[in-house]
């Protein structure tokens, strides 16, 4: 399943986001439930089901990023950069899936 985030920081130069969703569909279904708000068209929700903005995403990773212990300002595009290098390194035949899963462009 791929969810199309059109609402992004850089949806006006990249296009809309994709998101691939597998063993967590059932989660992010049972998460937009009625119980926990009705906002089913965001990804990120705060603990009552509102819609997080941009901002508030960095926001909540970085305040869990220290919480962690680590040091310094983390982005998505570090864990992108990371996660690319990661597979280049220990999983060389994984390489062309990788690049369709990182991507931010319209096709």
């Amino acid at each position: 399943m791929v969810i199309s985030i059109k609402d992004h920081k850089t949806a006006d130069t990249q296009g809309p986001a994709r998101v691939y969703v597998s063993e967590m569909r059932s989660q992010v279904e049972d998460s937009t439930s009625e119980e926990y708000g009705s906002n089913k068209s965001s990804v990120f929700l705060s603990w009552n089901g509102s819609k997080l903005e941009s901002g508030q995403i960095s926001t909540a990773t970085n305040a869990a990023w220290r919480k962690g212990g680590m040091e310094g300002h983390v982005t998505s595009t570090i864990f992108r950069k990371s996660a690319v290098t990661k597979v280049h390194t220990r999983h060389k035949g994984m390489k062309s899936d990788l690049a369709d899963l990182v991507i931010n462009y319209v096709i």
